[in-house]
């Protein structure tokens, strides 16, 4: 058996309704056959960018200082889990993936005040990634750099 589509009754000012209807009858080109399906595609549309700028974000910076960062997963549960991640000398460690190479680390070399505290640690002879270039560094692209990035909502 079929599964009914439930909906949501959204009030609309009748002035505002009736441009768009108005709208839709004078361009049938434009195809949409009664305002709900109007409405529908426009906040369809908003919706999709919005949610390629703020819904989807994988990973959040929660907190960090010379020593290390804190960082939100939405992936993982807990939603969100934290997330620590150490600088050493040596290399950035995350404690969750027992790893050097992981996503964490990934993003924790985008967010512009861990840059800084990791270029510190950079100039005090510390032997970490370079985080003006990711790329290098991973072999692949910077997680926070366009629309294509995981942690945009791939």
């Amino acid at each position: 058996m079929k599964k009914m589509v439930e909906y949501k009754n959204i009030p609309l000012k009748k002035e505002f309704a009736e441009r768009i209807q108005r709208l839709i009858e004078q361009n049938p080109d434009l195809g949409f056959r009664s305002l709900t399906q109007f409405i529908e595609d426009a906040a369809r549309r908003r919706l999709e960018e919005l949610e390629k700028e703020y819904a989807y974000k994988l990973y959040e910076h929660f907190n960090a200082n010379e020593d290390g960062v804190i960082i939100k997963d939405w992936t993982l549960e807990p939603k969100p889990r934290y997330i620590q991640v150490y600088f050493r000398p040596d290399k950035i460690w995350c404690e969750y993936c027992l790893s050097d190479r992981c996503n964490h680390i990934r993003y924790a070399l985008t967010v512009p005040k861990i840059k800084e505290i990791i270029k510190k640690h950079i100039k005090e002879g510390w032997k970490l990634p370079d985080p003006d270039n990711p790329e290098e560094w991973w072999g692949c692209p910077d997680l926070n750099r366009g629309p294509e990035s995981p942690s945009l909502g791939a």
